[in-house]
This record gives structure tokens, C-alpha cells and sequence, in this order.
């Protein structure tokens, strides 16, 4: 069943993808350096449960929840 899943979102996934434009975004770079940094941010206990309840319940990891989420932004957003 995961490996169904994961050939959906590859196959939905593929070519490149575009550029979010998040208002707190900060401005890219021409040239882009692949040096990264953390961004740490906390979810309320509570909400965190719960979505790991909602990916438990589903059969899958809450990275999946949350790609998941993350597909839905894009859906919505058109970014």
C-alpha cells in the first residue's frame, strides 16, 4: 500500500517544481548556493497528537501527513 502511494506522489511530483512565494519568504538568490539553515518552530503538543493519530489511523508516517499538507497548499495556492 506504501509503495502504491509513494508512485502516486512521485508520478504527481515529477518535473520541477515551483517556487513558493511566501509572504515571510526571504529574497532568493540569482545563483542558488544549496547552503542551507534550520528554521526550528514548535507545534502545540496537542495538534501534534493529532496529526499523528490522523497518520496512524491512515497507514501512513507523518511525513506523508504532511507532504499531504503540502500538496494541498500547492492545490489551493497555485504555488
Amino acid at each position: 500500500m506504501l509503495t502504491n502511494q509513494l508512485d502516486y506522489w512521485r508520478t504527481q511530483l515529477a518535473g520541477e517544481l515551483p517556487v513558493l512565494d511566501w509572504p515571510w519568504d526571504r529574497h532568493r538568490p540569482a545563483t542558488q548556493s544549496y547552503r542551507g539553515a534550520l528554521q526550528p518552530f514548535h507545534l502545540a503538543s496537542d495538534l501534534t497528537n493529532a496529526l499523528k493519530k490522523l497518520s496512524h489511523r491512515e497507514g501512513v508516517t507523518l511525513f506523508v501527513t504532511l507532504a499531504g499538507f503540502a500538496a494541498l497548499l500547492h492545490r489551493y495556492t497555485g504555488q
